[in-house]
């Protein structure tokens, strides 16, 4: 085999290993990320909300606004609301543009599960306090967590999935094309 030809053949490799190291990457970071959960969020239970930062589904019979907001540098990122889900109150922050709705029956909810933080249990303290509960009341019949539906970051996610998909699809047929050149690619004992 000649030099031209070996190194022909040695690019094709190189362009394969490269698309194979990109999808590798891309199958790392979905099976770390769970990216495509935003196009199919997991059924909400017992397990499911044991993770954190993951897309869920559920129906709740109703859900009530608070009547507080959740912010973040100064950006309304939307309201409190909550709802009874097996016996447990569940607290989720919707987008601003479901107030006002009168709809709030059998309200499918599909947002992210993140634990509740110092700012969610100042919202839980001024809740018991608006309807005279007591705190450690409320904390032990809550989930320990808040399902959030923010338009923006699922935004943000949907794009990353659909990078991720392009990515891994494109990495794909890189790696096809590259192989077959490869195999085609002409040697000493062609000649």
């Amino acid at each position: 085999m000649d030099y031209a030809n070996e190194n022909t053949k040695s690019k094709y490799l190189l362009k394969a290993l490269i698309s194979l190291v990109l999808l590798a990457f891309a199958i790392f970071v979905q099976l770390t990320f769970n990216v495509f959960g935003v196009f199919f969020p997991a059924e909400l239970t017992l397990e499911t909300a044991a993770n954190d930062n993951i897309y869920v589904s559920v129906t709740l019979d109703r859900i009530y606004p608070t009547g507080y907001r959740m912010t973040s540098g100064g950006s309304d990122l939307g309201s409190y609301y909550y709802g009874i889900y097996e016996g447990r109150c569940l607290f989720c922050v919707l987008p601003t543009s479901t107030e006002g709705k009168e709809d709030l029956n059998n309200y499918k909810l599909v947002g992210k599960i993140r634990q509740t933080t110092g700012s969610d249990k100042s919202i839980l303290n001024k809740i018991s306090e608006d309807h005279k509960l007591n705190s450690a009341s409320l904390y032990a019949t809550s989930y320990s967590f808040v399902i959030t539906h923010i338009t923006g970051q699922m935004l943000l996610d949907m794009f990353i999935a659909a990078l991720v998909l392009i990515t891994m699809g494109l990495s794909a047929v890189l790696i096809l094309i590259s192989l077959v050149k490869a195999a085609k690619a002409p040697t000493s004992d062609n000649f």
